[in-house]
């Protein structure tokens, strides 16, 4: 791999998207020479055979779901972590194409939780408006996509952070389980770690963002995002991955993982 000079450029910026762990832990083993490479690592959970034998709680008489329909779209996209990234002509195709639920109040039509599936049984943008938790929507979205998605002839899957106990109890629950691991990496080359103006992770280690948390000072675009937090969906699927995104094209990772839904609804929204 040091030596390939026809299907790769070690000398350009790489992007790579949720690639197999043991291929960048190639990459690592000699990479350190042409630059710096950060990792966000992400484990594939599959679902070979649905829990059918789960129960929930129905549906209270105010709420139904149904399938998302155009129309839902851009209320779906102006709340998604990952918007900066993804045009919402993306969704209005995966809408269109593949199937989508939502949950919707019956009175004001109010769409309340709603998850997307995706190419090849990718199940993600699974979010709870914070005023809609700990109603068990976001398993019950989960448990039914899922089973779409099997008619379908998919096989689901769902892009989980090792660190994510929440999202990886709701899913374990439904029957998927730890396929293997992934990552997304940026790759900058002729970037020393010291001209990279913190502290790199050891081979192996994930590293979210490539920014350094709690260092330097606050300024108000944070304390604006802090405060809002509460005000943000609670995304419980794949774009706790997707909204941690790489850059190439700039020297720093861009900040706008201000916008990322908070891990630790789900376990309020089982």
């Amino acid at each position: 791999m040091r030596t390939e000079d026809v299907l790769i450029d070690w000398q350009k910026p790489l992007y790579l998207n949720f690639t197999h762990i043991a291929i960048m832990n190639r990459l690592d083993d000699f990479y350190s020479t042409f630059g710096v490479m950060e990792r966000l690592e992400g484990d594939i959970y599959v679902c070979d055979k649905l829990n059918t034998d789960l129960e929930l709680e129905e549906l209270s008489d105010d709420a139904e779901m149904r399938p998302l329909t155009a129309d839902d779209v851009k209320g779906i996209h102006d709340l998604y972590p990952a918007s900066e990234i993804e045009r919402i002509e993306v969704f209005e195709i995966l809408v269109q194409v593949l199937p989508g639920l939502g949950i919707f109040r019956k009175d004001t039509n109010e769409l309340a939780a709603w998850m997307v599936h995706s190419y090849y049984g990718a199940m993600f943008s699974m979010q709870t408006r914070p005023e809609y938790r700990r109603k068990g929507y976001g398993i019950r979205l989960a448990r039914s996509l899922t089973k779409l998605v099997i008619e379908r002839g998919y096989s689901p899957f769902v892009v989980i952070r090792p660190q994510n106990d929440a999202s990886r109890n709701l899913y374990t629950k439904l029957g998927f389980k730890k396929a293997y691991e992934t990552c997304r990496v940026k790759m900058t080359p002729g970037l020393k770690e010291e001209d990279h103006g913190e502290e790199q992770p050891s081979n192996h280690q994930a590293k979210t963002n490539g920014v350094a948390k709690g260092e330097g000072p606050t300024t108000k675009a944070d304390d604006d995002t802090e405060a809002n937090k509460e005000n943000q969906p609670v995304d419980e699927g794949i774009e706790d991955m997707l909204a941690e995104k790489c850059d190439i094209g700039k020297e720093e990772m861009s900040t706008a993982h201000a916008k990322a839904a908070m891990d630790e609804g789900i376990e309020e929204d089982k």
